[in-house]
């Protein structure tokens, strides 16, 4: 039995894929509540996207068995850094997604308060390449195996009845 077909990480990127979307549905239009509305998905997509990224790094941290603690997003960032580089040899400069992070972990009222296309825009572009860098590098994934969702969950409740 399966209840979710996709995974909380799926479901969170079309969510910031959808708010995305709405914010330029009211960009061409005019006055000032087309202007809010702007704001307002560009807020909750900005929000939703660091969403997404924490349950990425924390499903990774599950795997590894290293979900024990709480950390910032830029800390479990870098420990993901430090440990690929010691897996593969390999390193890449992520500075930028680095600053971006201890930006939000540090003061995220100021960061969303000066949300712009161009700021979500160069958020998930820094988000991805990080991303794509860790799945190239590994064999972590940002989205579980297709119809992975609940079962185990679901084995783990009936066989314990």
């Amino acid at each position: 039995m399966n209840i979710v077909k996709e995974s909380l990480q799926e479901d969170l990127w079309r969510d910031y894929q959808f708010f995305c979307k709405k914010a330029d549905s009211h960009r061409h239009k005019q006055g000032p509540k087309a202007n809010l509305l702007v704001c307002r998905y560009e807020r909750t997509a900005v929000i939703t996207l660091f969403t997404f990224f924490s349950a990425v790094l924390d499903s990774w941290r599950i795997r590894q068995g290293t979900a024990g603690s709480v950390v910032s997003l830029t800390a479990a960032c870098q420990a993901f850094l430090e440990d690929c580089r010691k897996w593969s040899g390999k390193q890449a400069d992520f500075s930028h997604l680095l600053a971006i992070l201890g930006r939000y972990d540090q003061n995220r009222q100021a960061l969303l308060e000066t949300v712009s296309e161009e700021s979500r825009c160069d958020i998930e572009k820094s988000m991805c390449a990080f991303l794509d860098f860790m799945e190239g590098q590994t064999d972590l994934r940002r989205f579980p195996e297709a119809a992975s969702g609940t079962e185990g969950l679901m084995n783990h409740l009936i066989g314990s009845v």
